[in-house]
């Protein structure tokens, strides 16, 4: 026989075994990870979470959007949709990276005849709905504007453009031509490490004292700490052979001369082209 005890009583009151009371509670851990290797791992998350974002909204996004999103996928494959227009009143068709535009003679033609044998087979077919009204067709015109794809890996996001290489060719796109951006890239990119943690003892003290000469006087240092724009990176450029895309039409020549809103290309035939830099779509450039 079991002793009841005044403690066993203690129990018994529905007072003390209100479901409404507050007690203390004891939550399982988050993570099974230690505090800093969570903090790390979830600071990753976010920052992937963030790039996919801007991926997803790469065509609704401003200069500074694009280069956050290109500067999230250095050293990864990634393909840039461009759009281009045809030339006007003509339908454009695109084969490959070629654009060809139908002859206009051909085409007409060919309308000209497709009408004629349709007349034939009205004179031939019987009329048994003559004296119902037919709704007017109306014919809508073709767009010309092309999508114009261009894929490569990610070597550097400027200010406002972005180098692509793809095995010998370097790809220069300006932001502002970019539609869309997806990456194909799924392992995990480059380190992403201070630019300037572990370097020489001189070139930290000038730095220090002589910022401004010493920055000046580097390409890399100047992308490093201000983002080169695209004439400025176009001045290393100065007597390489280039392929300028256009919306119409391709120039290939060597570049002659870059100020802040034009490019100087001489061509084979020792002619000068002045290009306005915001109507460049692409420029592939030999590597070697």
């Amino acid at each position: 026989m079991q002793e009841h005890s005044d403690f066993d009583d203690s129990f018994d009151h529905e007072e003390c075994c209100s479901k409404s009371e507050n007690r203390p509670a004891f939550p399982s851990p988050p993570s099974c990870l230690p505090e800093r290797q969570q903090a790390k791992l979830e600071a990753k998350i976010e920052e992937a979470n963030t790039l996919l974002l801007n991926l997803a909204l790469s065509n609704e996004q401003s200069e500074e959007g694009r280069r956050v999103s290109f500067e999230g996928l250095v050293g990864q494959w990634a393909e840039v949709v461009l759009t281009r227009e045809g030339e006007a009143g003509l339908p454009a068709v695109k084969k490959g990276n070629r654009i060809k535009i139908k002859n206009s003679k051909e085409s007409l033609f060919k309308k000209k005849l497709a009408a004629r044998k349709r007349r034939k087979r009205r004179a031939v077919r019987p009329k048994a709905h003559a004296g119902k009204k037919k709704l007017p067709q109306v014919t809508l015109p073709k767009s010309s504007v092309l999508l114009y794809k261009q894929s490569g890996r990610v070597q550097l996001a400027g200010r406002n453009f972005v180098l692509l290489k793809k095995k010998e060719q370097e790809m220069i796109i300006p932001f502002s031509k970019i539609q869309s951006i997806k990456s194909f890239t799924r392992h995990r990119g480059l380190d992403k490490d201070p630019a300037l943690l572990d370097i020489d003892p001189a070139l930290r003290r000038a730095l220090m004292f002589k910022f401004g000469e010493t920055v000046a006087s580097s390409p890399e240092l100047i992308h490093l700490f201000f983002k080169m724009t695209l004439p400025i990176f176009l001045l290393g450029y100065i007597d390489k052979k280039v392929n300028i895309v256009l919306a119409r039409n391709n120039i290939a020549g060597h570049i002659h001369e870059v100020d802040e809103e034009t490019v100087t290309i001489v061509t084979a035939k020792r002619k000068q082209r002045v290009i306005p830099l915001d109507s460049i779509y692409l420029i592939v450039s030999s590597s070697l």
